[in-house]
């Protein structure tokens, strides 16, 4: 069953054909955000016509998501989510796949190919699973619903739309997890915004392009301390603090690093 959708009204008439309604004035997201994104450039129109869409709502899975996180299970409980024998064989053939690109990153970058692939299964299960929830709505959740987190949410929701002005794409139409993270590598924005890479040379940097998704995590774990050609992958190594820095849970990177090697055997038939 669809979590429920508690429809909100929204933020003022907006020109062209964006669904629009109405909002009271103090809605807590969109004032400071407007401030932020109009300091950095972007039209206020461009964010007027953000917030009067009648496709924002408060999603009660996400407050639900933030209060019971998987990275809080017991990692027997937690490893079962993710590795198991059908991700081992799809992460495989994945890389069978794409082994021209993991290997050209493995050059420019000098980061493990093993590693990226790891990373890639268990954020998204290699592209399978990265869309719970509307970024904007999810983000837009927390900061209503989390007041504890409120802060960060704002920042986070200037950043998604900051991408989407610049890159020409609609803020209603990106979903990711419930904690904003989007695209293949599940980077939330302002790790997308500082981190995400054009690889392909197309002009764009694209979270739902192979090239660049895989380019981009590579260019995360380096710019977080990752040495180049490491080959060491305990959790007191430079990859397991890399991995760290993409998600601070103990479970998600004993995860990682521990489907990194039952990859590795798999695709070289060990």
């Amino acid at each position: 069953m669809k979590p429920l959708l508690v429809i909100l009204p929204v933020l003022l008439a907006a020109s062209g054909s964006t669904p629009v309604g109405s909002v009271p004035m103090n809605d807590p997201a969109y004032e400071p955000v407007k401030e932020k994104l109009v300091r950095q450039g972007v039209p206020p129109a461009f964010v007027d016509r953000t917030f009067a869409s009648d496709r924002i709502a408060v999603e009660p899975g996400v407050v639900t998501r933030f209060q019971k996180p998987y990275e809080k299970k017991p990692y027997a409980v937690y490893r079962k989510l993710f590795l198991t024998p059908e991700r081992v064989q799809r992460g495989a053939r994945f890389y069978h796949r794409h082994e021209t690109l993991f290997r050209s990153v493995e050059r420019q970058y000098g980061v493990d190919p093993y590693l990226l692939l790891s990373i890639i299964g268990v954020e998204s299960n290699f592209g399978e699973h990265h869309e719970d929830y509307s970024v904007f709505n999810a983000l837009y959740t927390v900061v209503h619903e989390i007041p504890r987190k409120s802060d960060w949410a704002v920042q986070q929701l200037v950043e998604f739309l900051l991408y989407c002005y610049r890159d020409d794409q609609d803020p209603h139409a990106l979903y990711g997890s419930y904690a904003g993270a989007f695209g293949y590598g599940q980077f939330i924005p302002s790790s997308f915004n500082h981190y995400a890479v054009d690889f392909n040379g197309n002009g764009k940097r694209e979270p739902y392009n192979w090239d660049d998704t895989v380019a981009s995590v590579a260019n995360y774990l380096r710019q977080n301390g990752y040495r180049r050609g490491e080959n060491l992958f305990s959790r007191q190594s430079s990859a397991g603090k890399a991995v760290w820095a993409y998600n601070h849970s103990e479970n998600y990177v004993r995860a990682v690093l521990e489907f990194r090697q039952l990859l590795m055997d798999q695709i070289n038939g060990k």
